[in-house]
């Protein structure tokens, strides 16, 4: 799990589980207020190294509505056959 903040407010979370060098994403949630100050973009580009120094080189995510879809393919994330998301780290 990971608390995201912002000017050390917490401002969102990812929590997920662990299967190897894959981290599924269970819950990747923001809120409202901070939805606009690219917090996503943050953790998965800028600072996808805190995942890569525990190992992890894959996250996996399933979309549950088309803007979680949406999202998730703004953020680099592709699709798989096995109707899931990964990003490659």
């Amino acid at each position: 799990a990971l608390l995201l903040t912002r000017d050390g407010l917490p401002a969102g979370a990812l929590i997920g589980r662990r299967d190897g060098t894959r981290l599924h994403v269970d819950l990747d949630y923001v809120l409202a207020a901070y939805r606009d100050s690219r917090l996503g973009t943050w953790l998965f580009t800028d600072s996808a190294d805190v995942f890569r120094s525990l190992g992890i080189t894959e996250l996996r995510a399933a979309a549950t509505t088309e803007t979680h879809d949406r999202y998730l393919r703004r953020m680099g994330f592709q699709p798989t056959a096995a109707n899931e998301f990964e990003l490659r780290l």
